[in-house]
């Protein structure tokens, strides 16, 4: 889980930094232009300036991703959370959206291969789900 989360930030954080370069880019273009050249000074500027915003944008996305994210729980708390986890699944504060964000943190890869239709069902027998023959899960 912070893995997942240092990526998000590193990917915000190379965000802010490529537009940071931009606009310092394009501000050295600006500077580097003659004075009589008013149309290309103008168009430079314009470039500049939008530069600017795209700075100003992504830097406010890095500090709402910053704010947004919670900090993590100590582990020794995530370990007791863990070890209960029927508990922490049934929960009247779990909600679907906790339930599944633990089964995608738990469960890296689940692959279910199709076994045999349950006895006395060929294939007319819709709706019956399949048994899975074998099942394997990563996590």
């Amino acid at each position: 889980m912070t893995t997942r989360r240092d990526r998000s930030r590193r990917a915000a954080e190379l965000t802010v930094e490529r537009a940071r370069y931009a606009a310092e880019r394009a501000e050295r273009a600006y500077g580097a232009c003659e004075p009589e050249n008013r149309l290309v000074a103008r168009s430079l500027e314009a470039r500049w300036e939008a530069c600017l915003v795209e700075l100003a944008q992504a830097e406010a996305a890095l500090a709402a991703a910053r704010q947004t994210q919670p900090p993590l729980p100590p582990a020794e708390e995530l370990a007791a959370a863990v070890a209960d986890l029927p508990a922490l699944w049934a929960a009247p504060t779990t909600g679907d959206r906790d339930r599944k964000r633990v089964l995608r943190t738990l469960l890296g890869d689940v692959a279910l291969r199709p076994g045999e239709s349950p006895a006395g069902c060929g294939s007319d027998c819709v709706g019956t789900p399949v048994r899975p023959k074998r099942s394997s899960w990563t996590g």
